[in-house]
C-alpha cells in the first residue's frame, strides 16, 4: 500500500506503532491518533491531521504552566476558546446564551472559527502535523 491509516487508543496504539515499526513500515497517516501516543518516536515521520495552531505559543505556554499534562491539540485550543467567548458576553453585558447564539465568527487559538446561520456549531480549518524528532510538529514549521 502507499499508506497505512492508523487509528488507536493507548496501549494499543504504541503496540500497532512498535509492530508497524518492526515490520518496517512508516508510510502512516492517521487523524490525530499519533499524538495520543505515550512513544510519539514510534510514529517519526508520520502525518496526520489535527487542529490548527495559529497561536503555537498558546501551546508553549500551556506546556511550561503544566508540563505534566499532554497538551490535547484537538481540543484544548477550542476549549480555551469556549470561555474566552463566554467572557466575552459577560464583558458586553449581553446575556451569553444569545451572545453565542448570535456570534458568527471567533478569531481563536486554533485560527478562525466561523458558524452558519441557523447552525449551532463552529467550523475551523484543520492543519497537517507531523512526528518530528519525536514530537508533533506543525507540518509547516
Amino acid at each position: 500500500p502507499d499508506v497505512y491509516y492508523v487509528e488507536a487508543l493507548e496501549p494499543g496504539l504504541d503496540l500497532l506503532g512498535q509492530q508497524l515499526g518492526d515490520a518496517r513500515i512508516h508510510n502512516v497517516s492517521a487523524v490525530v491518533a499519533p499524538s495520543l501516543s505515550d512513544n510519539p518516536a514510534l510514529f517519526e515521520g508520520a502525518w496526520y491531521t489535527d487542529s490548527n495552531l495559529t497561536d503555537i505559543g498558546f501551546k508553549r505556554r500551556f506546556e511550561e504552566k503544566y508540563p505534566d499534562t499532554r497538551f490535547a491539540t484537538h481540543m484544548m485550543p477550542y476549549a480555551y476558546d469556549s470561555v474566552n467567548m463566554i467572557v466575552s458576553a459577560f464583558e458586553t453585558g449581553q446575556n451569553p446564551a444569545v451572545y453565542l447564539r448570535n456570534l458568527r465568527s471567533y478569531d481563536g487559538t486554533a485560527g478562525p472559527l466561523t458558524k452558519a446561520a441557523a447552525s449551532g456549531n463552529f467550523a475551523s480549518r484543520p492543519a497537517v502535523w507531523t512526528i518530528a524528532s519525536g514530537k508533533p510538529a506543525l507540518l509547516n514549521q
